[in-house]
């Protein structure tokens, strides 16, 4: 999203070429410009981290100033797709570890977890799963999130006409407040929870643009999240 010593992202691009890479945006809702951007190495944006959340301005998981760099969405609706994950950013090297309080004083919330779907539980195939967005995020809970639009997963491009099946399956680690669904950047639908487990159906009949995206985003009573990747229709 910027430069560091010199080097910016060009000069990534052209390190990375012919090489097997992924490349994350990391916190874009500071100092991200959103500029020399390269689909070829960056499919997955970062929602959420111990910095909170860049899914949206105003986000109440956000506590520094969010108009000096660009959401997710933002990102989203200049017409970039990706799957999004989840992290921590507290440099302790140790994954699933929120290390609260942490020792960075910039840091205010708990680390995020990434989930990948994947057939084996091998570096390859985790790899090949974040490359094709098989993932979702969360604000570190172990929840069971899935989301599918006419029998495809998340973070899939598929054709559609105006029949739209969209389907999800969540299993919380808390109960459940509510399941939505975001629709270009909006709240399309939004169902109320009261259990821990929900299966829920919709139906869209309503093409907004050329490629619409939809995202399944799951709030818990306790104020833990979750957002799956989306899927893109075309």
């Amino acid at each position: 999203c910027s430069t560091f010593k010199g080097v910016g992202l060009k000069e990534l691009w052209r390190f990375l070429k012919g090489k097997n890479a992924i490349v994350i945006p990391h916190h874009t809702l500071e100092l991200c410009r959103w500029v020399d951007h390269n689909p070829e190495f960056t499919p997955l944006i970062e929602i959420y981290s111990m910095w909170g959340s860049s899914e949206e301005r105003g986000s109440p998981l956000w506590t520094k100033d969010d108009h000096r760099g660009v959401s997710v969405r933002e990102i989203l609706d200049k017409g970039s797709r990706f799957g999004f994950i989840a992290g921590s950013d507290n440099h302790h090297g140790a994954p699933a570890l929120s290390a609260v309080p942490s020792r960075f004083t910039n840091l205010h919330y708990p680390g995020g977890l990434a989930a990948v779907y994947a057939p084996k539980l091998t570096r390859e195939e985790i790899f090949k799963a974040l490359k094709e967005r098989r993932c979702y995020a969360t604000t570190g809970e172990s929840m069971i999130v899935e989301f599918y639009l006419n029998g495809a997963m998340m973070g899939t491009e598929i054709k559609a006409g105006s029949a739209r099946h969209l389907e999800a399956k969540v299993i919380g680690t808390n109960r459940l407040r509510s399941v939505e669904i975001i629709k270009n950047g909006h709240i399309w639908a939004m169902h109320e929870a009261h259990g821990d487990a929900e299966t829920l159906s919709w139906e869209d009949k309503g093409r907004e643009r050329e490629v619409d995206y939809y995202y399944l985003r799951v709030i818990q009573a306790d104020g833990a999240m979750a957002w799956s990747s989306p899927i893109y229709v075309r």
